[in-house]
């Protein structure tokens, strides 16, 4: 299998022909080296893209044709963490463009993940709907020795605190949005179904946490939410 690389520039100089000397692209190329040499495999050439916003998988001209190309020759793109791309994009155009490089799950991978894009869990696919800008990730170098198992344990028990953490966050946040807009639509005092508020938000483009469409029950769920913090 053939394996490519692929950096995002996102702020700074353009690049003039190649990453050579391109401080944005620095840490990324870094990322991706230690990944060849940590599995033995040949480097591939570089693809970048240079783009401050994103809109839509068609801002990244290079990024489209080489997954055109891995996906016509059984190749896979690796780009060392796929929340540079999402961080600038607007919010609600994520979930089109999450679509888009859906199709090509099979053959674009993240080295933070470790997974395709196809293989995503539902938390890590939140993470990238909701990634902010500046991101920062640096791939640590594997170590000769296997860690301890109760470190291990320690680990991904501080990894699932995290990840309850953020998704914890990220459904007050939609409560909160839901609640904003219920209150928008009351008239007359009078009360505003869940059914209303879901039809609604579906129509403004409002996703649940996990980029889907909202139904009345799961906005009775995140109303419910936000009136047992305040009580």
């Amino acid at each position: 299998m053939k394996y490519f690389g692929y950096v995002l520039i996102t702020h700074g100089s353009r690049p003039r022909g190649s990453l050579q000397g391109c401080s944005a692209a620095k840490r990324q190329i870094e990322n991706l080296k230690l990944f060849w040499e940590r599995h033995n495999l040949q480097v591939g050439p570089y693809v970048f893209d240079y783009a401050r916003k994103i809109e839509g998988l068609s801002a990244l001209p290079n990024l489209k044709h080489a997954l055109d190309v891995v996906n016509g020759k059984n190749g896979r793109l690796i780009i060392d963490d796929c929340r540079r791309i999402f961080a600038h994009c607007s919010k609600n155009l994520r979930v089109g463009l999450f679509k888009e490089m859906a199709e090509y799950g099979e053959h674009f991978a993240d080295l933070r993940t470790g997974r395709q894009l196809a293989n995503l869990s539902n938390v890590d696919r939140a993470i990238l709907l909701n990634a902010m800008s500046p991101i920062s990730f640096q791939l640590e170098p594997s170590s000769q020795k296997q860690r301890p198992l109760e470190e291990r344990q320690r680990q991904t028990r501080k990894a699932a605190a995290v990840s309850r953490i953020i998704r914890t966050k990220n459904a007050n946040a939609k409560a909160r949005e839901l609640a904003d807009l219920k209150e928008s639509l009351r008239k007359d005092d009078r009360s505003v179904s869940a059914k209303i508020v879901a039809e609604k938000a579906n129509e403004q483009g409002i996703t649940t946490t996990r980029g889907g469409e909202w139904s009345a029950n799961s906005v009775r769920r995140a109303l419910k939410r936000i009136e047992g913090a305040t009580k």
